[in-house]
């Protein structure tokens, strides 16, 4: 697992306890785990048009991204996804916690605004993201590129902190138009 260069600006900035959540977190992955117990890396496959990837490989910060870039590097993360990975995945979304309607949320959805919710419930240390308590990344705010974005997200189970990459929604149309990239089930 690599190291994720993020930038300050795209993490979103809300109050204290965010400010103090995020100085808390490493940079490598690998620490997350000593930090928070478990790191579960699960993908959400093509999911109302969104595209949250759990990061696998380092985001190239030192040049601005192209659609095949972009398609490379999601191609690249999925490929170190497993079945089981996958399947547990689906097994969250079918359970109670998972219930969109129940939870009344708007599920993953990332919009061309960088807008994106939650069903996820329950706070990380009591962290407000700006939807509602839902614990995860909201904008939009500042991105170093704005092709892409990496969002933070809690699993409300055991308070773990997972890092995903956002993709936004005209990119991704476009990348499926040019058979950049396929469709993920």
């Amino acid at each position: 697992m690599g190291v994720i260069e993020i930038d300050n600006r795209i993490i979103l900035q809300q109050n204290q306890n965010f400010n103090r959540l995020k100085s808390m977190l490493p940079i490598n992955l690998n620490r997350l785990n000593y930090i928070f117990n478990r790191l579960r890396l699960i993908a959400v496959l093509n999911y109302f048009g969104s595209f949250p990837f759990w990061l696998y490989a380092e985001i190239p910060s030192d040049q601005e991204p192209t659609l095949a870039s972009l398609a490379q590097l999601i191609h690249e993360m999925y490929s170190k996804q497993t079945e089981h990975s996958l399947r547990e995945y689906n097994a969250y979304l079918m359970s109670g916690d998972g219930d969109i309607n129940k939870n009344r949320a708007d599920a993953d959805i990332i919009n061309r605004d960088f807008y994106c919710s939650s069903w996820r419930k329950g706070n990380i240390y009591g962290a407000n993201f700006g939807n509602s308590g839902f614990p995860i990344y909201s904008g939009p705010t500042d991105h170093l590129y704005p092709r892409y974005f990496a969002m933070m997200d809690s699993y409300a189970s055991d308070g773990s902190v997972n890092i995903i990459l956002g993709l936004r929604e005209q990119d991704y149309e476009r990348m499926i138009q040019q058979n950049m990239l396929r469709k993920y089930r």
